[in-house]
């Protein structure tokens, strides 16, 4: 009911403490997670305190990252952490924390730091119905459950594609299979490789043959170049400027608000690109105006681009 949804200052949630100091050469390896400011960090064979838990980072970058811990926990220094939930439901607390903002109570100046007692008095739009935060934390850990399958799903849709790519565009298993079919001869070089094939081909785990029509994609024989060695009849060798079209971004000036301020158009950053868990950039962190996308050389790029960060950190890769 909209009654048991009330304001009160966060202090009457929770009860916040500094985690502990846990030194490297301290630590003894075992299955108790060692929370620090962004996550788990490692592992210790003691708990400091009970689970189900939740910290929050106290100090740099990491200031205000929120995580859980469904076990018994060992709280880093590094990370303020729930010593009391006042009756709260533990899952509504740490998805409802991740909604606030805690740069606004950064005491640091060098580095970001995160007082509790700064945090205690904030006031908070909440539910006391137990039963609604239980119900809300639940449907909240079901949804990132979900996230985190199709995560997975994804990279290993992702690694069986690279995986397949160096098959049959690096180690050439295809060309090696029909000229193994053909009866031609086999270079030198590749022998050892078209030796791994035929025992594959011949053990239980032989792979599902390619559809006629994809292998007659590829040649039956082998010929040698200068520069890379022997490589499939009929391929050639280019420098890759002549294969693809490379164009490079720009950043509009990021104090003038008429380039970012309401922007719709995705700008994407090598950040946003260390970021993901897959290859496929669906989101930036930042958009342009049109004035903004006017500002860049480049235009704006179509969908289906490949991506490369050749910026700090460089050689990240995606397509938008």
């Amino acid at each position: 009911m909209v009654s048991e949804w009330v304001t009160k200052p966060l202090g009457d949630l929770i009860a916040l403490q500094r985690g502990h100091d846990l030194p490297a050469q301290n630590r003894v390896n075992g299955s108790i997670p060692i929370m620090g400011s962004s996550g788990i960090t490692g592992y210790h064979n003691e708990a400091k305190t009970s689970g189900p838990g939740v910290v929050i980072g106290r100090s740099g970058n990491s200031m205000g990252e929120v995580n859980f811990s469904a076990e018994d926990y060992w709280p880093l220094n590094t990370c303020l952490y729930i010593t009391d939930f006042k009756d709260n439901d533990p899952l509504y607390i740490y998805y409802f924390l991740q909604t606030i903002d805690f740069d606004q109570f950064n005491s640091g100046s060098a580095q970001k730091s995160l007082n509790r007692n700064a945090v205690y008095p904030y006031e908070v739009y909440t539910t006391e119905d137990k039963a609604e935060q239980r119900r809300i934390g639940r449907a909240l850990a079901d949804l990132d459950d979900k996230i985190q399958l199709n995560r997975q799903t994804n990279q290993t849709l992702e690694n069986m594609a690279q995986a397949l790519f160096k098959s049959w565009f690096v180690d050439f298993d295809p060309v090696i299979d029909n000229v193994l079919a053909a009866g031609n001869t086999i270079p030198e070089p590749l022998q050892k490789r078209a030796e791994q094939r035929q025992a594959l081909r011949a053990s239980d785990e032989a792979p599902t043959p390619l559809p006629e029509a994809i292998r007659q994609l590829f040649p039956a024989s082998f010929v040698f170049d200068a520069e890379m060695g022997w490589i499939p009849e009929g391929w050639e060798v280019q420098q890759i400027g002549k294969v693809i079209e490379n164009v490079g971004g720009g950043t509009p000036r990021t104090k003038e608000d008429a380039f970012w301020v309401d922007g719709t158009h995705a700008f994407c950053t090598p950040k946003d690109m260390s970021l993901l868990t897959s290859k496929a950039l669906l989101g930036t962190e930042r958009h342009l105006t049109d004035a903004g996308v006017a500002k860049i050389s480049s235009g704006q790029l179509p969908e289906g681009t490949v991506l490369m960060s050749s910026r700090a950190p460089i050689g990240y890769l995606a397509v938008n």
